[in-house]
Parts: C-alpha cells; sequence; structure tokens
C-alpha cells in the first residue's frame, strides 16, 4: 500500500464529502480512493469513516486520525509549495568538477558573467586532471573529454575535440621524420600520467567516419598535467598530444 497515498485519500475524502470529488480532484477513479482507504482501515485495524449515500461520516477512531493526519499533510504540501518556489529560480551551492586546463581557459573567463547573472548561486570549483567519481565527491556537474564509460549519469555531447602532435623545432631537428603514426615509436612521447594506457587514438585519413585507431607510445616523462605537457614540448623534451585550443 502506498502510505501516503491513502492518507491523502482519506483526508481529501473528509475534507471534501466524497469519494468521486476526491477521485475528480486527484484525477483517478473513484475505486482507488475506496480502495486506498480500505487498506489504510485494515492496517489500523478500525473502521475510519461511515458510508452513506449523501456523506462520509467520521467514526471516533476516524475522527482522531484525521486530527493527527491533516496537520501532517499541511506540512507536505506547504514543503512542495516551498520546493516549487525553490525551483522557480536558480540558487544554492553548485559544484562542478572540470579537467584543469579546459577549465581555465574555457570555464573559469565566464564565471563573473555567470555570478551576476545568477546572485542566489555559490560555485565551488574543481579542476583537476583526474578523473573523480561525481556522485561520491558530490559534484553536481563533471565535464570530461574523451569517450565516456558507461554511465548512469545524464551526459551530454557540448563539442568535438580535435587532438594534435606537437614538438618544438629544437626536437624535431636532427631525428627520424614522423609521416606516419607507427613512426611514434621511435621518438619520445610526453605521456599524460592519469590517462589508463600508453596509447594515443587518432582517425585513419582524418575521417570522422573511420574507426579511431590505437598507437602505442611511450617516453621518459610522464606527466599528470596537460599544460606542463605542453610546456614540455615547447621545452624539446619530447612530442605532446595536446587538444586543439
Amino acid at each position: 500500500m502506498d502510505y501516503f497515498a491513502a492518507i491523502s485519500a482519506f483526508v481529501r475524502s473528509v475534507d471534501l464529502g466524497s469519494f468521486s470529488k476526491a477521485a475528480a480532484e486527484a484525477g483517478v477513479k473513484v475505486s482507488t480512493i475506496s480502495r486506498h482507504i480500505s487498506g489504510l482501515e485494515q492496517d489500523l485495524g478500525a473502521a475510519l469513516l461511515n458510508r452513506s449515500t449523501r456523506r462520509l461520516h467520521l467514526t471516533e477512531a476516524g475522527q482522531l486520525f484525521y486530527n493527527r493526519a491533516t496537520p501532517i499533510m499541511a506540512e507536505v504540501e506547504d514543503a512542495r509549495s516551498m520546493m516549487r518556489s525553490w525551483n522557480g529560480r536558480p540558487q544554492g551551492l553548485l559544484r562542478i568538477n572540470i579537467p584543469t586546463a579546459f577549465g581555465r581557459r574555457h570555464v573559469m573567463p565566464h564565471m563573473k558573467d555567470f555570478l551576476a547573472a545568477h546572485p542566489d548561486i555559490r560555485l565551488e570549483a574543481t579542476l583537476t586532471d583526474a578523473t573523480v567519481n561525481l556522485i561520491e565527491s558530490g559534484a553536481d556537474v563533471g565535464v570530461r573529454i574523451g569517450a565516456l564509460v558507461d554511465s548512469a549519469l545524464i551526459a551530454k555531447r557540448m563539442a568535438p575535440q580535435r587532438r594534435l602532435l606537437v614538438a618544438s623545432p629544437s626536437y624535431v631537428e636532427g631525428r627520424s621524420p614522423l609521416k606516419a603514426a607507427d613512426d611514434l615509436a621511435h621518438h619520445e612521447c610526453l605521456v599524460f600520467a592519469l590517462q589508463p594506457a600508453k596509447s594515443w587514438y587518432y582517425r585513419p585519413n582524418h575521417s570522422p567516419a573511420a574507426q579511431p585507431a590505437e598507437v602505442a607510445v611511450d617516453g621518459r616523462l610522464r606527466v599528470n598535467d596537460s599544460e606542463t605537457l605542453r610546456d614540455g614540448a615547447v621545452g624539446g623534451l619530447g612530442i605532446a598530444y595536446c587538444p586543439h585550443g
């Protein structure tokens, strides 16, 4: 038995004076209201109402239960009204989890305008390249780059991402040419330490319809920060696989 629905059916039937009016208000059949109240009486072990063809009459037990149930239902309705009003405008604490470089470049510059537009919101931003469990961390929103693992969370694609192989002239000079993906085996690759495998992925012939291909990479330097990888490439330490923009 849906206890809340049963109490609601009982209180509204008494308030309105009939099962049919309570059913019409709730948008259900009269038999549904009758079944709710019969179940409530069976659970309580007492008759709550004497039914007549013209009106409902509370028994003594019914009066006692109605007196206690009515303020409870009123409190519930007040809580519902409060939440409807609360949800009418954005407010409260918003926790977001975003990759470090992406957050600095593409999210944080907009925070001033966002907070100005929503004065009732408090923002807590966590910038990290580690893959954080959003539920365990208490985050409301997370930004992820790349393929998502299977999850019950709601995901929405924001934009495509293009990655480029980058290296400084000082590194490229005098080294074997890089003409195909397999040539990376002969180069120092700056590996992102937080990725699950030492592999980079690409689409052959730059075709969006092509299935991603995998190439194994390795190098003497692994870093857990994407901006540091970029700086390493600029400094001539090797080849980095960095997002465009």
